[in-house]
């Protein structure tokens, strides 16, 4: 056991916020992290949309006023928990009491500005001293930049390390010099090459690669693509700096969520053992429902997205999609949000009623229910960060079709036919025909070679992605952090 104190601060926290990937990896990593005695906290803005039972639940702990630039804010600070960890939830003045979680970048700048200076407030007014604070994505790079800056803006009695995690290079929180340096009165030092200036604006990620000890993203591959243009959205340079303080760790799924023996939103549970049995129950309840006419022979292809954007391989499906439909598969995509670029598959799911279905998950089928009546997952994404859906997918036996990069690569290991041993398919270029050589490279052992098929789904469901292997990884870093 770590005898160390940890305080992950979020912008995202499930369930009290539902916006993606970030909730539920904040969740679960500081569940698993709790697990093993680390004593944890969690710090969260209390937004307006936070359910209302979670918002009851919580007991005022603390009140005090702070000023940042010419505002004057009067910050409240809730305790409540979740999963035995505690969870502090803070308000300041109406900073969050929108209906949306984000809203423009400009904006969200000063709230989260607003939110990071408060966490380093209540330290000093609250019975808790962390050993290191966990910082996740640009919304929190404030508080590496408050406590390690030059500047010195934030003198806490205890100083801790500071641990940064980059979820996504793409999303940055760049706003306008002023915004910073003239509403908020940040020191103008700090708006330099060598901080927070990026091309005559204002980097937030930057700022928290800059002044962070130490850096983490969620992919082991995805760390060592950052280094480079095509990955690193003009911010390569600045990791290439920051190189030996950066690690790559796994981010897995949470074990108690997703698990197809106990999972109580699909069909049929099964195991490795009963997998057959399992799945084809669950692939017939998902072709009834969808309206799509049941053929064992038919590969089922799953394509699934929380937001469809241009990172996600739409324009590789687009290129060769008749080609896919030529083959003997069913094609099933399913989202979260819709946008007008996975629209696509709308009109080809009324051109291709028999073929094709395109649904949003958690109205008709949950998100398990589809995944877990489909054969493989099609992931053939340009770039991938981390990613959890093919992750669910071998966990549920529904091996993926994915390309060689970030989080993908990370697990999915490609069928050898020389050996037998894989666990999914995988291609490596971003080219729509490599991908279709794959769809049917995975579709011939479908069809002609059951006993590998059976080999690759033991492989991919005994394969361990959970987010205690995750946590296992934090507590290393932790470790080293805190060894001085």
């Amino acid at each position: 056991m770590l005898n160390k104190k940890i305080l992950l601060v979020t912008s995202e926290f499930e369930p009290f916020t539902d916006v993606g990937h970030l909730g539920r990896v904040t969740s679960s990593v500081s569940a698993a992290l709790k697990e093993t005695g680390v004593d944890i906290r969690v710090a969260l803005p209390m937004y307006k949309s936070i359910p209302r039972d979670l918002r009851r639940a919580a007991r005022l702990l603390c009140e005090f006023r702070q000023t940042l630039g010419s505002q004057q804010y009067s910050i409240r600070v809730f305790r409540t928990g979740f999963r035995d960890v505690p969870v502090y939830l803070i308000s300041a003045n109406d900073c969050f009491e929108g209906d949306h979680i984000y809203t423009s970048t400009e904006n969200d700048v000063k709230r989260f500005v607003t939110f990071c200076a408060s966490v380093l407030a209540m330290l000093e007014n609250i019975d808790f001293a962390p050993n290191i604070i966990q910082c996740h994505d640009w919304q929190t790079s404030f508080i590496p930049i408050l406590v390690n800056s030059n500047e010195g803006i934030y003198h806490l009695k205890h100083t801790p390390k500071i641990l940064f995690i980059i979820h996504n290079m793409k999303y940055q929180g760049i706003c306008p010099r002023y915004t910073l340096f003239e509403q908020l009165d940040m020191p103008g030092e700090l708006f330099s090459h060598s901080a927070l200036e990026f091309y005559g604006e204002a980097n937030s990620l930057k700022g928290g690669i800059v002044f962070s000890d130490k850096l983490v993203t969620m992919s082991e591959t995805y760390a060592k693509e950052i280094h480079h243009s095509f990955y690193g959205d003009n911010l390569e340079g600045v990791i290439r700096s920051r190189s030996s303080d950066l690690i790559g760790i796994h981010c897995g799924i949470d074990y108690d969520r997703y698990d197809p023996l106990t999972d109580s939103t699909i069909w049929a549970n099964y195991e490795y053992s009963t997998y057959r049995e399992g799945k084809a129950k669950n692939r017939s309840y998902l072709l009834k429902t969808l309206k799509l006419p049941k053929n064992n022979h038919r590969m089922l292809i799953c394509f699934s997205a929380e937001v469809f954007d241009e990172n996600k391989g739409i324009d590789l499906i687009q290129f060769v999609f008749n080609d896919i439909i030529e083959m003997n598969v069913g094609l099933i995509v399913s989202y979260k949000k819709r946008t007008d670029l996975g629209d696509y598959f709308a009109g080809k799911a009324a051109e291709f009623p028999d073929k094709v279905a395109y649904i949003k998950y958690g109205e008709e089928l949950s998100e398990t229910e589809v995944i877990s009546g489909c054969d493989v997952l099609l992931r053939p994404s340009r770039i991938e960060p981390c990613g959890e859906k093919h992750q669910i997918a071998l966990r549920y036996g529904t091996l993926p079709i994915v390309r060689e990069t970030g989080g993908l690569m990370d697990v999915v290991v490609s069928y050898n036919e020389d050996t037998g041993e894989g666990n999914g398919f995988t291609f490596a270029n971003y080219n729509a025909h490599d991908m279709l050589y794959t769809i049917n490279r995975a579709y011939e052992v479908f069809r002609d070679k059951p006993n590998v098929w059976d080999a690759l789904v033991k492989s991919a469901m005994s394969l361990d992605v959970s987010c205690c292997r995750t946590a296992e990884r934090y507590l290393e870093v932790y470790r080293e952090m805190t060894s001085d």
